[in-house]
Order: structure tokens, then sequence, then C-alpha cells
């Protein structure tokens, strides 16, 4: 039997902007919002200093939104694209599709911003 290799990282990130505003439109292209871009770059500045570990392959992920900073009109699913891409970008998961996302899950909580909990747990 394979050993399991088990590792759990929390990471806290400023609250994305809603996946509807992530994106203008200008002319015929579709480019990244101001507030996206301005969210992006805070955020990956509280990723670096964090220093979390870059993980290869199958991982867990809880991604944990405010509730203190949301109203009851807020889509909590909203909050996942520019988290998970974050992530991607700097090379925290090697990826967010199936053979690397293995479990996937949301909920609001008391926390500030985002908590993403990312785990390994899965045969080496």
């Amino acid at each position: 039997m394979d050993a399991l290799v088990d590792t759990t990282i929390t990471i806290d990130l400023p609250m994305p902007p809603t996946a509807n505003n992530l994106f203008v439109g200008v002319g015929r292209r579709r480019v990244k919002s101001e507030p996206y871009r301005a969210w992006e770059t805070r955020a990956g500045w509280d990723l670096l200093r964090q220093r979390p570990p870059r993980i290869k392959g199958p991982v867990s992920v809880l991604i944990e939104v405010s509730l203190q900073e949301s109203s009851d009109t807020w889509d909590l699913c909203n909050r996942e694209k520019a988290t998970m891409d974050l992530l991607v970008t700097h090379g925290v998961i090697q990826g967010d599709h199936r053979p690397i996302v293995r479990d996937f899950s949301m909920r609001w909580a008391m926390v500030k911003g985002v908590r993403v909990t990312l785990r390994t747990n899965w045969p080496a």
C-alpha cells in the first residue's frame, strides 16, 4: 500500500471581486477589470508574505468567505474564480482542473476576506 502524504496549508487573502466583475469588454475583447487587477496585486503580495509551499499533485480545497464582509444577496460561488486563479498563477497548486483538484468546497465563515485551506492526502 502506498504511503499517504498529509499536508494542510492555510492562506488568508483579501476579499476577491465577484466573478461578475472580473472582466470588462473593450471593443470585441474582454480584459481584466481595474478592481480585479488591483485585487490580484494586493492578494499576490499577501500570498507571497505567507510563503506557502508549492503543492505538487492532487489537492483538496476549502474556501471560506467572510460573513462580516458580505451581504445576504451575495452568491458564495462568485468568489471562487479569482481565488483559484491566483493560487494557480503563483504556483501554489498546479492547476484547478480535475486531476489536481480532487475535492472542492466553499462556505461562509467568521474569517477576514477569504481563507483557503489546501490539503494533500493522496497516495504518494
